[in-house]
């Protein structure tokens, strides 16, 4: 599946403190391997155009990477063509300590309203990596535990992102949809359902995504864990061409958070344990 893409979750498509980010600078030279558990995260950072772009250029020219030590949060919007831009009002994260599904913390991510003339609604937490010598092939994997109230019915999303050039670019999520179970992955249209789970609210599961991008990358694989299943799908990597704003550098982004829709109101959903890692090197 291929199509032009705008901006960077992409998707949607939606991310700590030094003791959270569980690397050494060693570690950090030879692969991603990272973990955010937020139990001593206070608060999020807006991912904008303005601040991406000097994160950006301080990591890549200034070997100044504080991209990557920083809790962010992505809120985004799609248009009926798949359009995506940046929308960091639309969306919030903080804190929460009446849930957790480890530790005494998580996060509680929230959607508003979707506006008129725009379809989709992410907002996500995010890891960004940007130095140089961290991005590069591998069997890479990410995920995350989430928990839904009962009263609300969003599409919890887990994915990452490769960018190894401005040229080209993959992205593999996969997303639970509250309403129904459906296991659901992005296409240029809108989503194709690839499984079924049986979901439930106010329990807490895992979903997480591992993409092999040493060979083809045309598909990658999807986990579902629960206190009654777990289960193994596979769906299509979405290609992505000519994004101007990775011109000059490689890039890997990690997303984990909701995707709410014009019909469906305002959404909520809690987070834990976040982690993006390399699992496997075939170099």
């Amino acid at each position: 599946m291929k199509i032009k893409k705008a901006a960077l979750i992409s998707l949607l498509i939606v991310f700590t403190s030094g003791c959270l980010h569980k690397t050494s600078d060693e570690e950090t030279n030879q692969y991603v391997n990272w973990r955010n558990g937020f139990e001593d995260v206070e608060i999020f950072r807006e991912a904008t155009a303005t601040g991406l772009r000097e994160a950006v250029r301080d990591c890549v020219l200034r070997g100044n990477c504080w991209i990557e030590k920083e809790n962010w949060l992505e809120v985004g919007m799609t248009n009926e063509v798949r359009k995506y831009e940046l929308a960091p009002d639309m969306g919030d994260a903080s804190i929460a300590s009446e849930i957790a599904y480890e530790g005494e913390k998580s996060v509680k991510i929230v959607s508003y309203e979707v506006p008129p003339g725009y379809r989709e609604l992410i907002v996500a937490v995010a890891h960004y990596v940007r130095r140089q010598s961290s991005v590069k092939e591998g069997v890479y994997e990410v995920g995350a535990w989430f928990y839904v109230p009962e009263d609300r019915d969003p599409l919890v999303i887990v994915g990452m992102e490769y960018h190894p050039s401005w040229i080209i670019q993959y992205f593999a999520y996969a997303a639970i949809d509250a309403r129904d179970g459906s296991v659901l992955v992005p296409n240029p249209k809108g989503w194709t359902k690839v499984g079924q789970v049986e979901f439930e609210y106010n329990k807490w599961f895992e979903v997480w995504v591992t993409f092999d991008i040493t060979g083809s990358k045309e598909r990658f694989s999807i986990g579902y864990k629960s206190s009654s299943e777990e289960k193994t799908f596979e769906g299509d990597v979405w290609v992505g061409y000519y994004n101007p704003h990775y011109k000059g550098h490689k890039a890997f982004n990690f997303y984990a958070g909701l995707v709410s829709f014009d019909n469906r109101g305002e959404q909520e959903v809690y987070l834990d344990d976040f982690y993006a890692r390399r699992i496997e090197s075939r170099e």
